[in-house]
């Protein structure tokens, strides 16, 4: 596995492990072709695991600092009048 793949390839890999996953989960539902339709889900499976695992040295880089959604450290509460 290479963790260079570039991000569109792992999407691309993603849909096509849903979208075999999703009919071969049809295929055994609907008791048509449930031997290919296992064998095709596990296919998607593979596919989407494999996407998973590529992503695994790419990840989104952590920011340092506050939260990106402004909710860092708050400021502590002001003395109290006496």
């Amino acid at each position: 596995m290479n963790p260079e793949l570039d991000v569109s390839f792992r999407r691309q890999l993603q849909v096509l492990g849903t979208f075999l996953f999703m009919l071969g989960a049809g295929f055994v539902l609907d008791r048509g072709l449930p031997a290919v339709g296992w064998v095709i889900a596990l296919i998607g499976a593979a596919l989407l695991t494999w996407a998973a695992r590529t992503r695994k040295n790419r990840g989104l880089p952590v920011p340092s600092g506050p939260s990106v959604r402004g909710d860092g450290p708050e400021e502590p509460p002001p003395p109290e009048a006496a």
